[in-house]
């Protein structure tokens, strides 16, 4: 790891020798010198080099990748454990309307942890 004073080489390692990078201050954003080269980045795709983050898989540690994906996995079986329960549940079972829930549990990891712990309605005992 290479270590500079602060505001110097943190544009050139973030912007990969850019037209950034050669800003005085350091602060990771577009220079002029960058906006002339290009006026419109986020138009013609270039942006992503400019801010230094392309957001490919390949780009990832293999820590990320291996957190990404069991963290996919977890998501998605506990969307199709929760449309499932919700399939083969009696109406008068769910609080509120099936079609609700469904849509409700596309939602990230809340919805079907949210239709799990209160969506069901259960005996009372």
């Amino acid at each position: 790891m290479t270590v500079s004073a602060p505001g110097v080489g943190h544009s050139e390692r973030a912007h990969r020798g850019g037209p950034t990078c050669a800003q005085p201050d350091g602060s990771g954003f577009l220079c002029h010198s960058a906006l002339e080269q290009d006026p419109e980045p986020w138009r013609n795709g270039t942006l992503d080099h400019h801010a230094g983050r392309s957001g490919r898989w390949r780009d990832l540690s293999p820590f990320r990748q291996k957190s990404l994906g069991a963290a996919s996995f977890i998501q998605l079986t506990l969307a199709v454990a929760a449309w499932a329960d919700l399939n083969h549940r009696a109406s008068c079972q769910v609080r509120g309307p099936k079609w609700c829930w469904a849509f409700a549990i596309a939602v990230n990891f809340v919805g079907p942890i949210t239709y799990f712990f209160w969506g069901i309605r259960r005996p009372y005992r």
